[in-house]
């Protein structure tokens, strides 16, 4: 086999991140609603349920965090479940939201636990697959958090191993669930082979950030990538930083490299060099 040059076998990011100014927010009955403006052009935020943000810099530090959006109601308002005393619209001036969308999601309307399993019901259907990453919030300890889905029971409901209390079944006010899509880095081209030497992955964010590197062989699904195929395990990278990573792994015809991505803003980039 011919032997070609050391090369960029595939470079992709996780998804673009905006940054916009927050101008007035409020908090009724839990459930906060933050408004933006648009000094920089646009006139749509563009947020559903499901996409992750970052707030800083509003004047009561309880709105001051990462989540997820529950509901979009215009234009320029996103809503999330935060328990606290009601706030009355007050004008921002120093505040931004960072928007980090990449991927689906769903708004939740129903909870239950049982014997160590959540379980989860959608306003619409979920097209979740079992082994997708999730992230949900509903302003419930019991249930907020990261985890990997491990049954899809219906179209609308959607299970996760969570230790801690039974919770009977009730109803979700406010909260969504946002879900981490395998993305493809490099697909072997058909009739060579690849060896994938290293991989740079670069964390543009203000917080730090995790992924996960899977080499999925041809047939299995690059979707919901398989354990078997798991490299890296969710792997930290910090604010501002880059993680090197030595791989050395041989892929044939077809096979694919595979990553997950907390959030939108980390790049990656792969070198190594084709066999053909």
């Amino acid at each position: 086999m011919a032997l070609n040059d050391y090369k960029i076998l595939g470079q992709q990011t996780s998804g673009i991140y905006e940054r916009w100014p927050v101008i007035d927010r409020t908090l009724t009955s839990n459930v906060a609603t933050v408004t933006l403006g648009f000094p920089y052009g646009g006139s749509n935020h563009g947020f559903v349920a499901g996409d992750r943000f970052d707030l800083n810099g509003l004047d009561q530090s309880i709105l001051n965090f990462r989540g997820v959006v529950s509901a979009s109601p215009s234009f320029n308002t996103f809503s999330f479940p935060r328990t606290n005393a009601n706030l009355t619209t007050s004008t921002q001036t120093s505040a931004f939201v960072y928007k980090y969308a990449n991927g689906q999601g769903n708004t939740i309307t129903n909870k239950a636990k049982a014997s160590g399993v959540a379980t989860l019901t959608t306003a619409t259907s979920h097209n979740f697959n079992v082994g997708d990453w999730i992230t949900v919030y509903i302003n419930d300890t019991l249930f907020d958090g990261d985890f990997i889905v491990s049954s899809t029971p219906s179209a609308n409901t959607f299970s996760y191993v969570s230790l801690g209390s039974n919770v009977t079944s009730a109803a979700v006010s406010s909260g969504a669930v946002a879900v981490q899509k395998a993305i493809t880095l490099y697909t072997v081209p058909s009739g060579d082979q690849a060896v994938c030497s290293t991989m740079v992955v670069s964390n543009n964010l203000t917080h730090s950030a995790y992924f996960s590197l899977y080499a999925v062989v041809s047939g299995d699904s690059a979707t919901t990538p398989p354990d078997k195929s798991i490299i890296s395990n969710r792997t930290i990278v910090a604010a501002g930083e880059s993680y090197n990573m030595t791989l050395g792994h041989t892929l044939s015809a077809g096979d694919k490299m595979v990553f997950r991505a907390s959030h939108a803003g980390m790049f990656f980039t792969m070198f190594g060099t084709e066999l053909s």
